[in-house]
């Protein structure tokens, strides 16, 4: 996420212009909603990171990237995503066994309120990032600094249940009638 006037503080809105990449997306669709309600013009793009990190370094602008676990939650856009997948093939019978692993979920909208938190907050400045230890099983991580912005994290279950009635109000999944 980028913004077009580095010389204001990020406060809410203002009528001030955010570019969201990949705006059509799961995440970005959401993000998009929470700038729109918070008073922010928004222009979308479909870039890809990389880019969005190449353009603003060559305007001067800062880029906050959120690079979340597995997002679940509410479908804004009508088709299904590898997120939305990734339960739906559990629910609809096309996963003929579970794995064995732990996996981290996190909410769509707190995905979308912790890139806004990270936007607005001088201080989220800084880059959190461990490209010199790769993935290794089983690898802590922490959210804290988010936690510190004031973001409080929607429970695993209401998480699960807002994705399954998503998939069904869009058609994705029966409903079924008992």
């Amino acid at each position: 996420m980028t913004v077009d006037d580095t010389t204001a503080l990020a406060a809410p809105g203002n009528g001030r212009t955010v570019c969201v990449t990949g705006a059509g997306g799961f995440i970005a669709s959401w993000l998009v909603k929470l700038l729109l309600e918070r008073g922010y013009t928004v222009k979308g793009t479909t870039a890809a990171e990389q880019a969005a990190w190449d353009a603003a370094r060559e305007r001067g602008l800062e880029l906050a990237v959120v690079n979340p676990v597995l997002v679940l939650g509410p479908l804004l856009q009508p088709g299904i995503n590898a997120s939305t997948a990734h339960v739906l093939k559990y629910l609809d019978g096309s996963a003929r066994t579970f794995a064995n692993a732990v996996q981290a979920y996190v909410h769509v909208r707190d995905v979308a309120d912790a890139h806004l938190r990270v936007y607005e907050s001088p201080a989220a400045s800084g880059r959190c990032s461990d490209e010199i230890n790769p993935r290794k099983q089983p690898y802590k991580f922490s959210n804290q600094r988010l936690k510190d912005l004031g973001l409080e994290f929607t429970p695993a279950m209401q998480c699960l249940y807002e994705t399954v009635k998503s998939l069904q109000e869009k058609g994705h999944l029966m409903v079924m009638n008992l």
